[in-house]
């Protein structure tokens, strides 16, 4: 993992753990809280006998940094102060010219610089209809005609079967039993069946 902070604190203690190569910039301790930091952030680079780290933390110019890294086998190296070389990148538009040699340049230019413009599926589904109604000699837009073949393929031939829906039957049945037809029915039934004990 590397690393590249200005403090220690901005970044958790869990990932400051884990980090393997590191480059600190300048810190800089103008009260008592910052000189424990330069304290804390020295204390976690490698001894040298090269450096005063936390002497050199403070008095690193502009592009200068404390740098570790792993070995080959990884083992953290010595802390070493050195300048980094500033990014050759640029930070405006580039010249349309200087993008054109890029691109010429490129090994995958051949296969995507060129506009390509494949078929939809909305323009192969319209070739395809429009096939099919020169094959039908008919034109298959809006309402078909009921007698058309792929009509009749579509029709239902016999009206579907309804079965019981006995969530209905549930409400019929709530329904009459909340009426008062129900209750003289059962008040009917029941001084019938106590007039015969």
């Amino acid at each position: 993992m590397f690393f590249v902070t200005h403090s220690p604190a901005d970044v958790p203690a869990e990932v400051l753990g884990q980090l393997g190569n590191r480059v600190q910039h300048a810190l800089r301790a103008f009260t008592p809280d910052d000189l424990k930091v330069v304290r804390a952030t020295a204390d976690t680079f490698p001894r040298t006998d090269l450096y005063d780290v936390e002497n050199e933390l403070t008095n690193l110019g502009t592009g200068e940094a404390l740098i570790t890294a792993l070995d080959l086998k990884g083992r953290p190296m010595p802390t070493a102060r050195t300048m980094v070389r500033p990014p050759m990148s640029l930070m405006a538009q580039v010249e349309p010219g200087t993008f054109a040699a890029v691109v010429a340049a490129s090994a995958i230019a051949a296969r995507y610089a060129t506009d390509t413009d494949p078929e939809s599926a909305k323009e192969l589904l319209a070739a395809r209809m429009k096939r099919a109604e020169e094959s039908a000699g008919e034109p298959m837009e809006g309402v078909e005609d009921p007698d058309s073949p792929a009509e009749r393929r579509m029709r239902p031939t016999r009206a579907p079967e309804k079965g019981l829906d006995w969530g209905d039957v549930a409400q019929e049945g709530a329904r009459f039993a909340r009426s008062g037809t129900f209750n003289t029915i059962l008040r009917s039934v029941l001084g019938i069946l106590t007039k015969r004990r």
